[in-house]
C-alpha cells in the first residue's frame, strides 16, 4: 500500500469530523431509537448510525448516553411549548385547561413513544436516571410563566405527577376506568383536583401575592 493509499484510510486523529447538521440528525435519530427501544435498548452506536454519524461525535456533542437522552427529552419533545399557554386566560380555568393540554400530549402519536420511553426507564433503570429525569423536570417548571400568572412551581409540578400517573393508567397500563373513559369526561373528572394544585387551592385566583 503506498504512502497516500495508507494516509486515507488512516482514521484521522482529533476530533472527529462534523458533517453539516449532525447536531440535529443525533436528535431526531435518537428520539426514534429511544422512543423504539427504550433507553437500556438504544445504543450510542446504532444512533450514530441512523444518523449517518461517527459514534465518536455523539460523544463529541452530547457526552453520555444520559446526556443524550436528557436533550432528546427537552428539544424534540418541547414540553414548554405544549403545556405552558395552558396557564394563559382565566385562572379559574386553569386546571382544566392544564389537564387537557397534559393529556393532548399522549394523545399526540407522534409524542407518545418517546413519553412511553421515558416512563419505562425511569422504572427499569438505576436512580442516577431517575435523579436525571427529575433534573429536566426541574429546569422545565423554571418556566418564567409559571410565576408571572401568581402560580406556584409547586402546584404545577404536583398537578404535573397526579396526570402522569393518570396518563401512565390510560396509554401505557391500560387500566380502567381511565382507559376507557372519553377524554373530555376524564378532563371533566380530573379538572377539580388538578386546579386546586395549580391554583394552590385558591380557588379562581392565582396562587401569588395580591
Amino acid at each position: 500500500m503506498s504512502s497516500d493509499e495508507e494516509t486515507a484510510t488512516r482514521r484521522p486523529r482529533g476530533r472527529p469530523r462534523q458533517p453539516t447538521g449532525a447536531r440535529e440528525a443525533i436528535l431526531d435519530a435518537a428520539l426514534g431509537q429511544f422512543s423504539e427501544r427504550g433507553f437500556k435498548g438504544a445504543s450510542i452506536r446504532a444512533i450514530a448510525g441512523a444518523a449517518g454519524v461517527d459514534a465518536a461525535l455523539v460523544g463529541h456533542y452530547f457526552g453520555t448516553k444520559q446526556q443524550l437522552f436528557a436533550a432528546t427529552i427537552t428539544t424534540r419533545l418541547r414540553l414548554p411549548e405544549h403545556i405552558y399557554p395552558a396557564l394563559d386566560g382565566d385562572p379559574g380555568d386553569a386546571g382544566r385547561r392544564f389537564t387537557r393540554a397534559y393529556l393532548d400530549l399522549w394523545e399526540d402519536a407522534r409524542l407518545r413513544p418517546m413519553l412511553s420511553a421515558i416512563v419505562r426507564s425511569a422504572v427499569t433503570e438505576s436512580g442516577e436516571f431517575t435523579g436525571m429525569l427529575a433534573d429536566v423536570q426541574a429546569s422545565l417548571l423554571r418556566d418564567d410563566r409559571i410565576t408571572d400568572h401568581g402560580y406556584s412551581p409547586e402546584g404545577v409540578q404536583l398537578a404535573a405527577a397526579q396526570l402522569l400517573g393518570v396518563a401512565i393508567g390510560r396509554y401505557v397500563v391500560g387500566l380502567p376506568p381511565v382507559a376507557t373513559m372519553d377524554l373530555p369526561t376524564l378532563v371533566d373528572a380530573l379538572a377539580p383536583a388538578i386546579q386546586h394544585h395549580v391554583t394552590g387551592g385558591t380557588g379562581a385566583t392565582g396562587a401569588g401575592p395580591e
